[in-house]
């Protein structure tokens, strides 16, 4: 049938319409298509019938040249209003609006009742090539027009119904064992319900629990108490999520943990942003979600079938990662397995990190670190995430100008890496940059931080003495030596400990004074 439609299409050509009426145009293609039963109907029904057996035969080329070639030539016209609706991208518009609601309502049938990977495929070129059409409508309609919001609005559309495809078409892969390659799912199809003998295999993703979790109540019980655990009551989860309504307008409130990955699919795709951003930030969720339910074990595969750098996709699984390393922070009534996995995650996250931090690298990934007792790694990603290249090197230092919290929580990384000199010149730059009304209040935070740092009770005297030696040496400017006077008379006053170095760092002064006079 293809071939017999696509030879009409050759032996009509659409320069034929400045010749003759669109109806005898119609009659002749429903002739050679064998397909009479078009002309019933008014003229629209006949176009629209017409367009819809040239989509359905995979000719959407035929209606791209349509729009190209009639649609946006004057030349084209007839004295017959109705056949000259038919000749404007208004008319191919109507058309494929009622398309793409069929799409829409054959993609949501996927979550109801499953499908097969071949219907899936099936409906992403049938979207592919919608899409088409509609850029070509968009590129044809005045701007600012009707017409041309609605064609927005349809690629809008049409984009998230070809993403939905895409990630249900991956989702299918994976649940064909391939010979000689390692299965990324968890369990097995026996085991873990995520295959369905025979029929859909995406249906078999809704009827049972996931492989890591018993029910939904004990998944949502586990986040809880990761949640509880986590500064702020804050999960890295919820950061994803916070970017994902940033980037995209009009998304659903995320419903986390979603019954299964179908309503995972459904929830995140099917609504919401379309672009670039929006669509890498679902994505993150999604993967979050796999790893989370235990369907996924490595990144590599859902780098590979997105094609996304393999580097952003492991930070996305640090995030999955710095959360469940929170289960070491919870009561002390977890088991030893619990505790045991939590620093696997946790060791985990420190090698990805390593590896594939960034300018683009969250800072809460640094006070994070800090938190679960890894200073060294939390040092690297910084030093990452001030790297830049000679050509970016002023916007990217713009950006990770630090607040006055995230620059006390990166000094107490240097401290706690045993960098005082590092510390001191990171803590100048910082102050150096910022306007001369903050510029005091930061200074006094952060020299009476390293004050309290080198005079802190929790360690040896020898280390005590050692920090307050090395403290009193720093070269300060009057700002910072204002400020560890008051630091000092502040805890000298107070009977604190720290007050008794005061006497020392004036004698200290004094000398200088003498040694220079």
């Amino acid at each position: 049938m293809a071939l017999r439609l696509q030879q009409a299409l050759v032996d009509s050509p659409l320069t034929s319409l400045k010749s003759e009426s669109v109806r005898s145009f119609i009659g002749v293609l429903a002739q050679r298509f064998g397909l009479q039963a078009l002309l019933d109907g008014d003229l629209q029904q006949q176009f629209y019938g017409l367009l819809t057996a040239i989509f359905e035969a995979n000719l959407g080329w035929f209606i791209c040249d349509y729009v190209a070639i009639v649609c946006n030539d004057k030349d084209f016209s007839s004295a017959d209003p109705e056949e000259w609706q038919l000749l404007q991208p208004a008319a191919v518009l109507g058309w494929c609006t009622a398309t793409a609601s069929e799409l829409h309502k054959r993609v949501l049938g996927l979550f109801q009742s499953g499908a097969s990977p071949d219907s899936i495929i099936e409906l992403a070129h049938a979207t592919k090539t919608l899409l088409s059409v509609a850029g070509a409508l968009q590129s044809t309609l005045p701007p600012c027009s009707t017409s041309s919001r609605s064609a927005q609005e349809l690629l809008s559309t049409l984009q998230l119904l070809q993403q939905t495809t895409q990630v249900l078409g991956w989702l299918e892969q994976q649940q064909q064992q391939r010979p000689g390659q390692p299965s990324l799912i968890s369990r097995s199809a026996s085991s873990s319900g995520f295959l369905q003998a025979g029929g859909s295999q995406l249906a078999g993703l809704s009827c049972k629990p996931c492989p890591a979790h018993d029910s939904l109540p004990a998944w949502q019980a586990s986040l809880a108490g990761k949640r509880s655990a986590a500064p702020r009551q804050r999960l890295f989860l919820d950061d994803l999520a916070d970017q994902l309504l940033v980037t995209s307008e009009g998304q659903r409130q995320l419903a986390y943990p979603y019954p299964d990955v179908v309503g995972c699919v459904e929830g995140l795709f099917m609504s919401g942003g379309c672009g670039a951003a929006a669509w890498r930030a679902k994505l993150a969720l999604l993967l979050y979600y796999l790893l989370d339910g235990g369907w996924l074990a490595s990144a590599v595969a859902f780098a590979h079938g997105f094609q996304l750098p393999l580097t952003l996709v492991q930070q996305w699984q640090c995030h999955y990662l710095m959360d469940c390393a929170l289960q070491q922070q919870q009561q002390q009534g977890c088991s030893s397995s619990s505790s045991s996995s939590s620093s696997a995650a946790l060791d985990e996250a420190c090698n990805l990190l390593g590896a594939v931090a960034c300018p683009s690298t969250p800072f809460r990934f640094v006070e994070a670190l800090l938190a679960a007792g890894r200073p060294t790694t939390a040092l690297a990603v910084q030093r990452a995430r001030c790297a830049t290249t000679s050509s970016s090197s002023a916007s990217s230092a713009n950006g990770l100008q630090l607040s006055l919290r995230e620059a006390q929580v990166l000094l107490r990384v240097q401290l706690g890496c045993g960098l005082l000199a590092e510390a001191f010149s990171e803590l100048r730059r910082h102050c150096s940059q910022l306007h001369p009304s903050k510029r005091t209040s930061n200074v006094r935070a952060l020299v009476q931080q390293l004050a309290a740092w080198a005079t802190a009770d929790d360690q040896q005297q020898q280390q005590q003495q050692s920090r307050l030696q090395q403290l009193l040496q720093l070269p300060l400017d009057a700002d910072e030596e204002s400020a560890l006077l008051a630091w000092f008379r502040g805890r000298m006053a107070a009977g604190q400990s720290g007050g008794h170095v005061l006497p020392l760092y004036l004698l200290q002064v004094r000398v200088r004074l003498i040694s220079v006079l």
